[in-house]
């Protein structure tokens, strides 16, 4: 389950143009889906910093960053991570009902993988520097031997 809410303020400096701080808080709690190592329960704090910039009415864009800090709970292994968080968007309404959308964003991800596995070959071991296909060897010659 995951609750997330926040407060935004505008101050159009501008015709068109408008400055924004947004505070945002996440609280992510994964422990209640049941399944197995999911001991990544966190907060997260957002501090924006931004432009709106909407020169139509059917366009509207906006950039922001700033700090993004997500604590985890002590009894998993998961570390915190604190850094440059960013997000854009660009949003044009085609038609009263039809929003066409851009959008882009350097924030952290959850995610359930711990370890990168290739098969055969057990976690933790280097993988081989040429890997033969099944079918036959490597159109590729192998790489220089430093």
């Amino acid at each position: 389950m995951e609750n997330d809410m926040g407060v935004g303020l505008f101050y159009r400096f501008l015709p068109v143009t408008s400055m924004l701080f947004e505070y945002g808080f996440t609280h992510r709690n994964v422990t209640d889906r049941g399944l197995p190592n999911t001991d990544r329960d966190s907060d997260s704090h957002r501090y924006w910093l931004g432009l709106m910039w909407e020169p139509t009415a059917k366009i509207v864009g906006i950039i922001k960053g700033g700090y993004y800090k997500r604590n985890y709970d002590e009894r998993g292994n998961s570390k915190d991570w604190s850094g440059f968080a960013m997000e854009s968007d660009l949003k044009y309404k085609l038609t009263s009902y039809d929003t066409f959308t851009l959008r882009g964003f350097r924030t952290p991800l959850e995610t359930s993988v711990t370890e990168a596995h290739l098969p055969g070959f057990a976690p933790g071991k280097k993988p081989p520097s040429q890997t033969i296909p099944f079918l036959g060897p490597s159109p590729f010659p192998p790489p220089p031997q430093v």
